[in-house]
């Protein structure tokens, strides 16, 4: 078992006026994604199985910690220019 790449990328959500973080193991599995939830004005997080054989990633918790501190920051930005 190797250690993988987690990355952070932004996309849009339907449902959702503002950006998403989408965390990525590698380019090939989509892991869990960070949203404001406009409804209740709260932070979530939207955990995706894995599509086909079931694996086990193994992902650096600094580097993990740091992406979501990033998402976070910028979500909660974002949500200060919602009415």
């Amino acid at each position: 078992m190797k250690t993988s790449k987690l990355n952070l990328i932004w996309a849009n959500k339907p449902g959702c006026s503002l950006a998403v973080a989408e965390f990525w193991i590698g380019r090939e599995q989509l892991w869990f994604t960070i949203f404001f939830d406009e409804d209740d004005r709260r932070l979530r997080i939207e955990l995706l199985p894995p599509l086909g054989e079931p694996t086990i990633s193994l992902v650096d918790l600094s580097e993990a910690e740091g992406l979501i501190e990033t998402a976070k920051r910028e979500l909660l930005a974002m949500s200060e220019m919602l009415p």
